[in-house]
């Protein structure tokens, strides 16, 4: 079926409205084996060995939010362009130096899936400077398309997090969306029956608990299950490759938002983290899987999203632009506690905060603690409800709180998570881990919570993770695709 793998060439920008969508861009393996095709023309290849398939548990919220009101995507492209100092994507013209995985599959006339009937997993935030992938795919010469499949937040991405997503028929294209995010998780033997070959084109945040990297896994296993190849169409991790951080998880704690034994912050890209699941056996049944990683041309592991000038198009609601995305491990465990954390405003991810909260004071304790690359500001914010944030906590309530600044390249997220839990768990009049489960399935493990229940220093508890950052460090490199 004319199944190859790449060349990588340059491209430059353009602005896509398609499929509905009204967003920009810019911007042959065995049975045994994963590949990549780089622009050096180097086959590199990953052996696979068997692992343990893990039971899909509680999913919990993995990002929640608003964009800004009173505007919609269309409003913004008509208006060419918007910036995101509210929290929005920026329409660029500039074109950027990073060639995405899409653009090589279009760049080479999708020689790779020739003669194909293909499945594309894919949400709104699937675009690349030629187009969305699924427009790309329809239009492409000797290529079929049988079905979408949208994970989390649905094909529109527009879906609150934790929220179940219905199969559909997309109004456009007259496409089958099968949900992966709905009654099951997992591709089906049915939804796959009719595709030869399955890609995978989500922008993932580089976090473990964000649920389209789990995604990724279980459809590698479906499609292992089925006897067809794997295509991941490589995206930057926001965050850059270079920095790992957190606690190791899970701890004996497997489920949606903690399906692999890699810390909060891994950096690797998804096609990276692909290969790691095989080579590693985190999951079982894929020692066959035919996969394939289209990768990059242009990106560096020193790369954080503004290196790239690619433009940030929200991968869900709670992550509207690329700041939300970076501070977003510092405050996604406070989706299990009393405390807001910006679900229903412009800043979700960004600040937090609670009506008993003395937000002057505690900025300047924190400020005072000199933790690298982050500065801490005072604010006040009122969360309002909206489709994409149903039920805000302190819903029409103007709440003091705290807003995060990334302030250099050393910010340490997951650090900086502790002190602002540590911090807020000691001012405030009551506990405020109120969902103690989903903290520990956020976590990856129960050590958080109890170490910061029990008063230990954050530092004494980022400190006992080292070793098993060292060991993933070394683990990890053998995946790379990038310098």
């Amino acid at each position: 079926m004319g199944y190859r793998s790449l060349v990588q060439r340059g491209v430059g920008c353009l602005l896509f409205v398609g499929l509905g969508l009204s967003i920009a861009a810019c911007g042959a393996t065995d049975e045994t084996s994963s590949s990549v095709r780089r622009d050096d023309s180097t086959s590199i290849t990953t052996d696979s060995s068997p692992g343990q398939t893990p039971e899909s548990g509680p999913t919990g919220g993995d990002d929640e939010g608003v964009p800004a009101p009173g505007r919609s995507a269309e409003d913004d492209v008509a208006a060419g362009g918007r910036d995101e100092s509210d929290g929005q994507t920026d329409i660029q013209s500039s074109a950027s130096r990073v060639l995405l995985g899409a653009s090589v599959l279009a760049q080479e006339d999708f020689q790779l899936i020739a003669g194909s009937r293909v499945g594309v997993i894919a949400s709104s935030a699937s675009v690349s400077p030629e187009g969305h992938i699924v427009e790309l795919l329809v239009a492409a010469p000797d290529v079929e398309v049988a079905a979408v499949f949208s994970p989390e937040h649905g094909f529109r991405g527009d879906q609150p997090a934790g929220t179940e997503v219905a199969d559909e028929i997309d109004r456009v294209t007259g496409l089958p969306v099968f949900s992966l995010y709905g009654a099951t998780r997992k591709p089906s033997e049915s939804m796959l029956a009719d595709i030869d070959v399955l890609i995978y084109d989500l922008q993932d945040v580089g976090t473990r608990y964000y649920t389209y990297v789990s995604t990724m896994g279980l459809a590698m296993a479906a499609a292992a299950e089925a006897g067809i190849p794997f295509v991941v169409l490589d995206r930057p991790n926001p965050r850059g490759g270079e920095l790992i951080s957190g606690p190791v998880g899970p701890d004996g704690r497997i489920s949606f938002v903690s399906l692999y034994p890699i810390p909060s912050v891994y950096g690797l890209t998804a096609g990276e983290l692909a290969r790691a699941i095989v080579g590693e056996g985190w999951i079982g049944g894929l020692e066959n899987l035919d996969l394939t990683v289209v990768a990059m041309k242009g990106w560096s592991r020193t790369d954080g999203w503004q290196d790239t000038g690619l433009v940030w198009v929200p991968p869900s609601p709670g992550l509207p632009s690329s700041e939300s995305a970076a501070t977003y491990p510092s405050v996604v465990l406070f989706e299990a506690t009393t405390v807001s954390f910006g679900q229903g405003t412009d800043q979700p991810f960004i600040q937090l905060g609670a009506p008993w909260l003395d937000s002057e004071p505690l900025a300047a304790e924190l400020n005072a603690r000199s933790l690298p690359g982050v500065r801490f500001h005072a604010t006040r914010f009122t969360p309002v409800a909206s489709a994409n944030a149903p039920e805000p906590r302190f819903e029409g309530q103007e709440v003091p709180g705290l807003r995060i600044e990334i302030a250099g390249p050393d910010y340490e997220p997951t650090l900086v998570a502790l002190h602002l839990l540590q911090a807020t768990m000691a001012s405030s009049p009551e506990p405020i881990i109120d969902q103690p489960a989903m903290f520990d399935l956020l976590a990856g493990t129960s050590q958080v919570r109890t170490s910061l229940v029990a008063g230990d220093d954050p530092a004494t508890i980022a400190g006992r993770w080292g070793s098993d950052l060292e060991a993933f460090d070394e683990l990890r490199r053998s995946y790379f695709l990038y310098d």
